[in-house]
C-alpha cells in the first residue's frame, strides 16, 4: 500500500499491518462478508488500516483465526516457510469457504462458533461412529436389494454385488472420517501456525465419499437392469432358450439316462432319478412322462425298461413331438465327481446349453444335482423366483434321498389334485426304497382317492405296516391308523391312532383329515365337522374341504356347504376337486337343473385334467340313470372300462355288468339279463381277472334279481376264499345274507339282514333302498313307505349308483302305495314327480311312464 521508496526510507514501518490488511480484504471479498461492497479495494484497505492503527491490535483480529494464520504464513521470515505459489494460497482460501474443506492453523485463538462446529465435526467423524452407521446402512441397503431380487426375479449376484460395493466403501469412509477429524481438530485449536495437508487428502471429503458410493451402487443397479432386459429379450449371454425363441413354453423334453465314466453305474441311475425329480418341480421344463416314454419304446419294438441313451432318447423325442433332450454324464475327479448336462435338439443333436457342477463326495452329489438342475432351468428360461420356490423336502424316514425327493414331489401333486402323477412318483419311490413306509402309506391314500383297486390299496397299506417298527412315533401312528382303516378294518383302533398322532402333532394334515373321515364313516357328523373345521380354517388341504362338505351335507347344512364351496374356490383356485364340490352339493339336493348347468359350463368342459374329466363323466352317467336314459348309461359305462382297467380292474369289470343289471331291474327282462350276464362272464377280460379283483357283489346282485340262489352262494364262497378276513368290511356278511335270502324269496329275512348291515357301518343312503324294497316285498308296505319317504328328501352323499338308480323307482312305488290306501293327493304328487323325471326316458321305459300318466288322469277325475 505504501510506496516502495517510503518503505525503504523508513525502517521502523511495520509492513505486517499492511499485509495483514490486504489479507483481510481478500478474505472479505471472497466470502462476501464485507460491508463495503460498493467501495473500491483501496477504500476497504484504508478503512481496515484506519480502524486498526495499532499493530498489536492486529494480533487480535475480529476475523477467523484461519485467515490470520494464512496471512501470517505470508509474513514468515524464511522464504521456504511462506506460501510457494498464488494457486496454493487460493486453494486454502477456497477451502475456508466450504463446510468441511481446508485446515485450521495452529497456535491461534479459536472463535467460539468455529470451535462449536469443529467439536461437532470431531464427534461425527469418530471411527466407531462412522463404522457403526456405515454397517447399519450396509445391512439396510443389502436387505432392500435382496428383497428386490425376490420381488422382481433378479439373480443373486445383484444383492451380493451391492453388499461387496458397500463393504468396499467401509475403508473409504473410515479414512475420510480420519481426514475430516484432523481438519476439525485444526479448526478447534485455533493454532497460529498452519500445517499443510497432503494433496491426496483433498479428495477425501464427506460429499465426495457419498457421491462415489452412490455412483458404485447405481452402476450395480444398471447392470442388474441390463441383465434383466437382455434375459427377457433374449439378447446376449443372459438370453434364455425361451426368450430367444429357440424353444417354446409348450415344448417338451426327454431326459436321457446319465452315463458314467470311471464311476459306479448305480450312481448314474441315482443322479438321473434325482435330476428327474428336480426338473419335475419346474413350471417350464415339461418332461415327457414315463408312460409316454414306455409307449414310444414299445412302438420302437424295444422293452419298456430299455436304457435311454442319447440316441434312443432323441428318437423317442422325435416320435413324441418333443423338441429337446437332456443328456448327462457323471465322471470321477479324484475323490469327487464332475456332473455335466447338455440340452440338445431332438432332430439334429445340436447342443443348445451345456452346464456342469462338481461334488466333493457321494454325499455331496444331491447338492451338485440341485445346482445342475437350477442351471438348466435358468438357461431354459424359468424365472428365478419359480426356481427359488422349490419346496423343501418332507421330514419322513427313508435311507434314500432320491426316494425322499420323489415322495416330496408326489405329496405336492397329491394336494394339487394330480393323483395320476403322484401315484407314478410314489411307485418309483418305493421301488428305490422298498422299506419306505410313509411312501407306501401315501401310495395307499392316493389309490383310495383315485377310487383305484381295493386290492392295490390293501397291498400298499400292508407294506407300510410291515415297516412301521423303524419309524418315529408320529409316522408310526399314521401308518397304524391307515392300516386299520383300509387293510384290517378296525374303526376304534383307527380313531385311537389318529388321536395319538394329533396329540403328538396337532397340526398334522393327514391325521386331521382322516380322523374326520372316520367320524363321517361312523355317522358321527358333528364330531367330523368340528375336527375338519379346525384344519380347513388353517387352510391345510383340499381333502379336508371335501370331507367337511360331506359332514355338512349329511346334516342338511346347505348354507354352510355353499359357503365352503366359495371358500375352496378362493383358497384353492383352479383345483380339480372344485367341480366335485359343486356337483356333490347339487346332487345332495337332487337339483338336476343345477347339475345340468354345471355340466354345460364351457370352462368345465375345457378342463382336460383326468380328475375333472372323470368326475364330469360320472355325473353325466348318474343324471342319465336317474332320468331313465339307460342306453346312454350303458354306452358311457363301456367307455370307462378301458380307462379303468389298469387302476381298478374290479370296478372296470363291474361297469361291464351295467347292461345286465338294467335288464334285470328297470326293464324286467330276466331272460335277456341272464344272457347278457353269461356273455360278459365269458369275455377274455373277465376271465383274466384275479379272484380278488372279481366284482363278486355286482355279479351277485344280478343273480339275486334273477332268483338264482345257488349262484349267489357259489359267489359268496369264492369271495370268502379270495379275501383274507382282515380285508373284509364288518358289514359284508350281512349283505351276503340279505342277497341269499332275497334270491330265495325270503323277504323278511332279507330285510332283517340288510338292517343289520346298515347298523354295522354308516353311509348315506347306502343300502336303505334295498332295505325298504325287502320290507315292501315282505308285505310290509307301510314300513317300506316310511323308509322310502325319509329317503326322498334326505341328503345324498353316497358316491355310488344306488340313489340315482332307485330314486325314480321309489317315487313310483310311493305313488302306488298311497294309491292303494286311497290317498289320492299323495299318490298324484308322487306320480307327477315320477313322470316329470322320466319324461325323456328310453322308449323301453315309456310304457311305465304312460301307465303312470293314465293313473294320474283317473285320480284327477271326479271324486
Amino acid at each position: 500500500y505504501m510506496a516502495p521508496e517510503q518503505a525503504a526510507a523508513d525502517p521502523n514501518v511495520d509492513h505486517r499491518a499492511d499485509l495483514y490488511a490486504v489479507g483481510a480484504v481478500a478474505y472479505e471479498l471472497l466470502t462476501g462478508r464485507t460491508p463495503f461492497v460498493a467501495a473500491t479495494p483501496q477504500a476497504m484497505l484504508a478503512a481496515h488500516v484506519t480502524a486498526t492503527p495499532d499493530p498489536v491490535a492486529l494480533h487480535r483480529p475480529a476475523i477467523p483465526a484461519e485467515v490470520a494464520a494464512l496471512v501470517m504464513r505470508c509474513l514468515e521470515k524464511h522464504p521456504a516457510d511462506r506460501w510457494q505459489s498464488a494457486g496454493e494460497l487460493l486453494a486454502r482460501l477456497e477451502a475456508l469457504t466450504t463446510p468441511s474443506g481446508g485446515s485450521t492453523p495452529v497456535a491461534t485463538t479459536p472463535v467460539p462458533a468455529v470451535l462449536t462446529s469443529a467439536e461437532t465435526a470431531i464427534r461425527r467423524a469418530h471411527p466407531v461412529r462412522v463404522a457403526g452407521l456405515f454397517l447399519v446402512a450396509t445391512a439396510v441397503i443389502t436387505a432392500l436389494v435382496f428383497g428386490a431380487t425376490r420381488a422382481f426375479g433378479l439373480p443373486d449376484w445383484v444383492w451380493i454385488a451391492a453388499l461387496v460395493v458397500m463393504l468396499a466403501g467401509l475403508p473409504v469412509m473410515l479414512y475420510t472420517g480420519r481426514v475430516e477429524r484432523a481438519r476439525a481438530r485444526q479448526r478447534a485449536t485455533g493454532a497460529f501456525r498452519y500445517e499443510p495437508e497432503p494433496a491426496h487428502q483433498r479428495l477425501f471429503t464427506w460429499r465426495r465419499a457419498f457421491i462415489g458410493g452412490g455412483v458404485a451402487l447405481g452402476a450395480t443397479f444398471l447392470l442388474a437392469i441390463g441383465y434383466a432386459a437382455s434375459r427377457a429379450l433374449g439378447i446376449g449371454p443372459a438370453g434364455t432358450l425361451l426368450s430367444s425363441g429357440t424353444l417354446d413354453a409348450a415344448d417338451r423334453f426327454v431326459l436321457a439316462d446319465f452315463t458314467s465314466r470311471g464311476t459306479d453305474t448305480s450312481l448314474a441311475v441315482s443322479v438321473t432319478e434325482a435330476l428327474r425329480v428336480d426338473l419335475g418341480q419346474s413350471r417350464v421344463v415339461r418332461l415327457l412322462d414315463s408312460r409316454a416314454v414306455s409307449a414310444a419304446l414299445t412302438r420302437m419294438n424295444r422293452p419298456e425298461g430299455a436304457p435311454l441313451d442319447e440316441a434312443t432318447a432323441r428318437e423317442v423325442a422325435v416320435r413324441e413331438g418333443a423338441k429337446a433332450v437332456v443328456v448327462g454324464e457323471i465322471s470321477s475327479l479324484g475323490s469327487g465327481f464332475v456332473l455335466t448336462a447338455r440340452i440338445v435338439t431332438a432332430d439334429s443333436g445340436v447342443t443348445l446349453v451345456p452346464v456342469r457342477s462338481e461334488a466333493a463326495s457321494e454325499g455331496d452329489l444331491i447338492r451338485a444335482v440341485n445346482e445342475l438342475s437350477t442351471a438348466l432351468r435358468e438357461e431354459i428360461g424359468e424365472s428365478l423366483n419359480a426356481i427359488r420356490a422349490s419346496e423343501p423336502l418332507e421330514r419322513v424316514t427313508t435311507a434314500s434321498l432320491p426316494a425322499l425327493q420323489l415322495y416330496t414331489r408326489a405329496t405336492r401333486l397329491f394336494e394339487s389334485g394330480d393323483l395320476e402323477e403322484a401315484r407314478s412318483l410314489l411307485e418309483r419311490a418305493v421301488a428305490l426304497d422298498s422299506s419306505f413306509a410313509m411312501a407306501w402309506r401315501k401310495l395307499a391314500a392316493t389309490l383310495f382317492n383315485m377310487s383305484a383297486s381295493r386290492t392295490l390299496q390293501i397291498e400298499a397299506a400292508r407294506a407300510a405296516f410291515r415297516h412301521r417298527d423303524r419309524l418315529p412315533p408320529l409316522e408310526r401312528y399314521l401308518t397304524d391308523a391307515y392300516y386299520y382303516s383300509r387293510a384290517n378294518r378296525k374303526p376304534d383302533s383307527t380313531i385311537a391312532a389318529y388321536r395319538a398322532a394329533l396329540e403328538f402333532d396337532p397340526t398334522n394334515v393327514a391325521a386331521t383329515n382322516n380322523l374326520g373321515l372316520e367320524f363321517n364313516i361312523a355317522g358321527r357328523f358333528p364330531e367330523a365337522e368340528a375336527i375338519l373345521r379346525s384344519g380347513v380354517a388353517a387352510g391345510m388341504s383340499m381333502n379336508l374341504v371335501v370331507n367337511l362338505q360331506y359332514a355338512l351335507l349329511a346334516q342338511g347344512k346347505w348354507a354352510a356347504a355353499e359357503s365352503l364351496v366359495t371358500f375352496a374356490e378362493e383358497r384353492f383356485p383352479g383345483h380339480p376337486t372344485i367341480i366335485t364340490l359343486k356337483l356333490d352339493l347339487a346332487g345332495a339336493r337332487r337339483d338336476l337343473d343345477a347339475i345340468d348347468s354345471l355340466l354345460a359350463d364351457s370352462a368345465i368342459r375345457a378342463d382336460n385334467r383326468p380328475l375333472p374329466q372323470m368326475r364330469v363323466a360320472f355325473a353325466e352317467l348318474g343324471l342319465n340313470e336317474m332320468r331313465g336314459k339307460l342306453r346312454a348309461v350303458d354306452a358311457g359305462a363301456m367307455r370307462f372300462v378301458d380307462a379303468m382297467a389298469r387302476d381298478d380292474p374290479a370296478e372296470a369289470a363291474a361297469l361291464m355288468l351295467v347292461r345286465a343289471t338294467h335288464l334285470a331291474r328297470q326293464l324286467d327282462r330276466p331272460a335277456e339279463a341272464r344272457a347278457e350276464l353269461a356273455r360278459v362272464l365269458a369275455t377274455e377280460r373277465f376271465g383274466a381277472l384275479a379272484a380278488i379283483d372279481k366284482p363278486h357283489f355286482a355279479i351277485a346282485e344280478v343273480y339275486t334279481l334273477l332268483g338264482d340262489v345257488a349262484a349267489v352262494r357259489n359267489l359268496r364262497r369264492e369271495w370268502e376264499t379270495a379275501r383274507a378276513p382282515e380285508s373284509r368290511s364288518p358289514d359284508d356278511p350281512h349283505w351276503w345274507d340279505g342277497m341269499e335270502a332275497e334270491a330265495e324269496g325270503r323277504w323278511e329275512d332279507a330285510a332283517l339282514a340288510y338292517g343289520r348291515a346298515l347298523t354295522t357301518v354308516h353311509c348315506v343312503p347306502c343300502g336303505r333302498f334295498y332295505y325298504a324294497n325287502a320290507w315292501d316285498r315282505a308285505g310290509r308296505s307301510d314300513s317300506a313307505a316310511a323308509i322310502y319317504g325319509r329317503l326322498m328328501d334326505a341328503p345324498v352323499t353316497d358316491e355310488g349308483p344306488e340313489a340315482v338308480t332307485f330314486y325314480p323307482l321309489a317315487l313310483r312305488r310311493l305313488a302306488e302305495i298311497a294309491d292303494a290306501r286311497g290317498d289320492r293327493d299323495t299318490a298324484l304328487a308322487y306320480y307327477s314327480r315320477f313322470v316329470d323325471l322320466w319324461r325323456a326316458a328310453d322308449p323301453e321305459l315309456q310304457p311305465q311312464v304312460a301307465a303312470a300318466r293314465a293313473r294320474m288322469a283317473e285320480l284327477a277325475g271326479p271324486r
